[in-house]
């Protein structure tokens, strides 16, 4: 979200601007990075079969990071071409996994919290599903915002707004796209290592539901389906 919120200021500002991408070509370029993302959110789901959307999600923070640090020591804000390609390759490998993979992590998560509910005969709580989407509403939507105010408010200090194509400002720019999803990128491959829901676990949480009656008599799995 931190880079489809400032997309077109990058493209104008650190291709357009260089003179080597001509403006047409930048147009085309915002144009197509979203639906390509749509496309290869749909593609993700051949690896999330074969692999585990938990191994994917592994992939794409370690993909992200080793792609911000060759952008980091192995260009610069001149680097028109790398930067074109970054600009593609990282909001739509983000966009794609992360469209594909969450619905599937929040109901593993969902399945998680039923089995230990049910497991302490807690029958009458409210919708987990509910409950569960609605804390990560709470906390993960407006920490979405914190880093493109950030980001915003150091963008407005630079003088974006003059025509004069100043290497300062470029530098800058250049540092607010890359550096920040470097940090994110590597917290995020950090903190899902102790993401512990693998595929054999969720099978065994599942197989465990159906041995627990529900306050009713039914298996507390009972129109659960998870993936």
């Amino acid at each position: 979200s931190f880079v489809n919120a400032f997309l077109k200021t990058f493209v104008d500002r650190l291709l357009y601007d260089s003179g080597n991408i001509s403006r047409e070509t930048c147009d085309w370029w915002l144009s197509v990075i979203r639906p390509l993302g749509l496309v290869a959110g749909i593609l993700c789901y051949i690896p999330i079969q074969k692999f585990s959307y938990r191994r994917l999600y592994s992939a794409l923070f370690a993909v992200n990071a080793v792609l911000c640090l060759y952008m980091l020591f192995f260009a610069s804000y001149q680097s028109s071409t790398q930067i074109m390609a970054f600009l593609v390759i990282y909001p739509t490998i983000t966009m794609a996994v992360s469209t594909s993979c969450f619905h599937l992590a929040q109901s593993d998560m969902v399945l998680e919290m039923k089995r230990l509910h049910a497991s302490e005969g807690r029958m009458d709580e409210p919708s987990l599903a509910a409950m569960h989407m609605g804390m990560n509403t709470l906390f993960c939507k407006p920490a979405e915002s914190i880093l493109p105010i950030v980001a915003a408010e150091m963008i407005s200090n630079l003088n974006i707004d003059s025509e004069e194509n100043d290497p300062y400002v470029q530098s800058a720019l250049y540092k607010i796209l890359i550096i920040p999803p470097l940090i994110f990128s590597i917290l995020e491959w950090l903190s899902w290592r102790r993401y512990n829901l693998t595929p054999q676990k969720t099978k065994h949480m599942r197989e465990e539901l159906k041995g627990l009656p529900s306050r009713k008599g039914q298996p507390v799995n009972q129109g659960l389906h998870v993936s």
